[in-house]
C-alpha cells in the first residue's frame, strides 16, 4: 500500500517528486564514477561518504518544509522584505546596477509579480485576462528573438552559448519568464492556444542551447498537462514520452556543448549526460570537504557573484561551474544554509500547490532544474515572490 501512494504522489507530481529525483540525481553520480569507461579516459570522479550525509541532510531539510509548512504562514511578509534587501544586493553586485537602479528593478519586479498573479481581482487590466497574457507572450518573444539578432543563434555558433553565461544577460531571462509566466497562465483560459505557443517557446529554447530553460519549460507543460489526464496509465504513458522526447534534446545539446570543449572524447549522448552528473557531484564533494560544516565564503558566492562564477575560482575555468541545488549553499553557509533555504523551498511549493496549480508547476520545474544548476538568489527571489504575492495568500490582504 506504501508504494502504491509512494507511485500516485510522483504521477500526481506531488512535492515530494524533488526529493525523489533529487536521490536519482546522486544515485546517478555514483554510477558515473565507477563507471569504467569514464575511468579510462582518466576523469577523477569522487563522491565521499561526507557528501552523502550532506546530500540526505538536504533530502530530509525540503521534506520537512513539505511537511511543517503552515509555520511559514505565522512569519507573514517577513520573507519578502528579507528576499527583497537580498535581492537588492545581489543586483548591485552580480548585475552590476547602481544601488538606486538595484532598487527600482527590484522593487518593479516584486509589483510585476503582484500585478501579474492578482490579474483577475485587480481593476487596472484594461484589457481581458486572456488578451493580457497573449500580449506579455509575444513580448517575451520579441525580446528573446531580438537577442538571437543582437548576439546570434547559439545552436548555429556553440561558442555563443558560453559568451551567453559569461554575460548573464538579463533581457534575454526576461523574455524567456514574460513567455513562461503568461503561458502557464493562460493555461486556465485557453488550453488549445497554449499548447501551439508551448510549441514556439519549446523551439526557441532549443535555440538558445540553454537547457536550464529547456528543462524548465518541458517540466512546467509536463506537470500542468498530467492534470488534465485521466487515469494513472495514460498519465504515465503521456507524461514519460514528453519526458523521453525531451531527454533525447537535452542530451543532444549537452552532448554537443561537451563534445565543443573537449573535441578528444568519445562518449554516447547518454554517457555524456552520466559524465555530467558526476563531474557536478564531484565538485560537490570537494565543495563538502572544503566547506563543511558551517561554510567557506559566507555569502561571496551567492551574492556577490554571477551563479557558478565563485566555484571557478578553485578550477580555473571559462565560464561557471554547477555544483548542484546544495552547492553553493553548503560553500557560503554550510549544513545551517542548507537547512533554512531547502526547509524554505519545501513549505513554499507545498503551500503553493494547495492553492495555484500552474505557479506550482513553474516553481517545482526550476528547482527540479536546480538539482544540476544550483538554487541561488535569482530562485529564491522568484519563489519568494510568485509564493507570496497574492491577495489570498499568506495574510498580504494587510498590505492592500
Amino acid at each position: 500500500m506504501k508504494l502504491k501512494k509512494f507511485i500516485e504522489n510522483f504521477i500526481t507530481n506531488k512535492p515530494v517528486i524533488f526529493s525523489v529525483l533529487f536521490l536519482l540525481y546522486f544515485l546517478t553520480g555514483i554510477v558515473a564514477i565507477h563507471d569504467p569507461l569514464l575511468k579510462q579516459i582518466n576523469l577523477n570522479l569522487s563522491i565521499e561518504p561526507l557528501t552523502a550525509f550532506v546530500w540526505i541532510f538536504g533530502i530530509l531539510s525540503f521534506l520537512s518544509g513539505i511537511k511543517y509548512f503552515k509555520l511559514l504562514q505565522k512569519i507573514s511578509v517577513l520573507p519578502v522584505f528579507f528576499v527583497f534587501i537580498l535581492g537588492i544586493i545581489s543586483f548591485h553586485y552580480i548585475l552590476n546596477m547602481e544601488w538606486v537602479e538595484a532598487i527600482i528593478i527590484n522593487f518593479l519586479t516584486l509589483v510585476f509579480a503582484f500585478i501579474f498573479l492578482n490579474m483577475e481581482k485587480l481593476p487596472v487590466v484594461l484589457l481581458s485576462i486572456k488578451n493580457s497574457l497573449i500580449i506579455l507572450f509575444f513580448i517575451g518573444v520579441f525580446i528573446f528573438i531580438l537577442n538571437f539578432y543582437l548576439v546570434g543563434i547559439q545552436l548555429l555558433n556553440l561558442s555563443l552559448h558560453y559568451d551567453l553565461i559569461l554575460t548573464f544577460n538579463q533581457f534575454f531571462v526576461m523574455g524567456f519568464y514574460f513567455m513562461l509566466l503568461s503561458l502557464m497562465k493562460l493555461y486556465n483560459y485557453n488550453r488549445k492556444l497554449s499548447r501551439i505557443l508551448f510549441l514556439l517557446i519549446l523551439f526557441l529554447t532549443i535555440l538558445s542551447t540553454s537547457r536550464s530553460f529547456l528543462g524548465i519549460v518541458t517540466f512546467s507543460w509536463i506537470f500542468l498537462e498530467s492534470e488534465s489526464l485521466k487515469g494513472s496509465k495514460k498519465k504515465i504513458i503521456v507524461l514519460s514520452s514528453i519526458v523521453l522526447f525531451a531527454l533525447v534534446i537535452f542530451m543532444l545539446i549537452g552532448h554537443f556543448l561537451e563534445v565543443f570543449k573537449e573535441s578528444s572524447w568519445k562518449l554516447t549522448p547518454l554517457r555524456t549526460l552520466e559524465y555530467r552528473v558526476g563531474f557536478t557531484l564531484s565538485i560537490f564533494n570537494d565543495i563538502v570537504k572544503k566547506s563543511f560544516p558551517f561554510g567557506y565564503s559566507h555569502g561571496e558566492s551567492m551574492l556577490f557573484n554571477t551563479p557558478g562564477k565563485f566555484i571557478c575560482k578553485f578550477y580555473n575555468c571559462y565560464a561557471g561551474l554547477s555544483s548542484t541545488a546544495i552547492g553553493e549553499l553548503m560553500l557560503d553557509f554550510g549544513l545551517p544554509g542548507i537547512f533554512i533555504v531547502m526547509f524554505y523551498c519545501g513549505g513554499v511549493v507545498q503551500s503553493i500547490y494547495k492553492t495555484d496549480y500552474p505557479i506550482y508547476c513553474l516553481m517545482i520545474s526550476h528547482l527540479i532544474v536546480s538539482i544540476e544548476v544550483g538554487i541561488n538568489i535569482f530562485l529564491i527571489l522568484l519563489i519568494t515572490y510568485l509564493g507570496y504575492m497574492r491577495f489570498d495568500k499568506w495574510k498580504l490582504k494587510k498590505l492592500v
